[in-house]
């Protein structure tokens, strides 16, 4: 409801415009959130000519998800009112409230996912490093080979 300057109370959406404004608002859900995971799935795709690291990679492919998963609440919506039609433009309205429990579980898997893929790269990094460390070491350590001519002069 709406006071006007006039004193009169006037509804701001019909009873009857709450279902086409679900369907246009979820279709600027999913319109937006199509876009974002379009352009990450191209970041994706050419990913070893990005040089992407593998957390990158990882990151990459998480957003591709997350956006992925906003859309399809967004279709949900849309696909409630339509079947449903107009009496159902308040569950589609509340259905975005599964966004929040959605990603809030996608992003604590992706988080453990990531943590544990880092971890891993660490200890390859380390093992690496500790690796090039010794090599130089080892051939200062190592006596000079003798060979047959040597053995015969002496």
């Amino acid at each position: 409801l709406v006071h006007l300057a006039d004193g009169s109370v006037v509804l701001v959406v019909e009873r009857t415009q709450a279902g086409m404004m679900m369907v246009i608002y979820g279709g600027g859900v999913i319109a937006v959130f199509l876009l974002f995971a379009l352009l990450h799935l191209h970041a994706y795709l050419k990913r070893e000519k990005l040089k992407l690291t593998e957390l990158e990679i990882h990151d990459t492919r998480t957003k591709i998800v997350f956006f992925v998963l906003n859309m399809a609440v967004g279709l949900m919506s849309v696909g409630i009112v339509l079947v449903g039609g107009e009496g159902y433009s308040g569950v589609a309205g509340f259905s975005y409230f599964l966004l929040g429990p959605t990603l809030g579980i996608h992003g604590a898997v992706a988080g453990r996912r990531r943590k544990k893929l880092a971890k891993k790269l660490e200890v390859e990094f380390n093992q690496r490093s500790r690796d090039q460390q010794e090599e130089p070491l080892q051939s200062l350590s190592r006596k000079p080979a003798v060979s047959d001519e040597t053995r015969h002069r002496r």
